[in-house]
């Protein structure tokens, strides 16, 4: 399997090619926050004494939702029909 930006199966963009040329896009990143100091809910309290760790977690909150959230929202029909 071919891993380009355009690589296609059965002429449809295959996973890779879709996750690599989609947009980004979320209202507000994901951030980690020192304890207490959160006031928004895209914000992720860190945990003290753990900071790599809590940049971590919010890193891969921030990666994963701006790349499903574009995509369940551009789906929402699909997601809400009933058969």
């Amino acid at each position: 399997m071919t891993t380009s930006a355009t690589a296609t199966h059965n002429g449809s963009p295959t996973w890779h090619s879709q996750a690599t040329a989609a947009p980004k896009q979320t209202a507000n990143p994901i951030v980690a926050v020192k304890t207490g100091e959160k006031e928004h809910p895209w914000e992720v309290d860190g945990i003290t004494g753990a900071t790599i760790s809590s940049v971590a977690i919010a890193n891969l909150l921030n990666n994963n939702a701006s790349y499903w959230v574009p995509r369940l929202r551009a789906n929402l029909d699909d997601f809400r029909k009933v058969e």
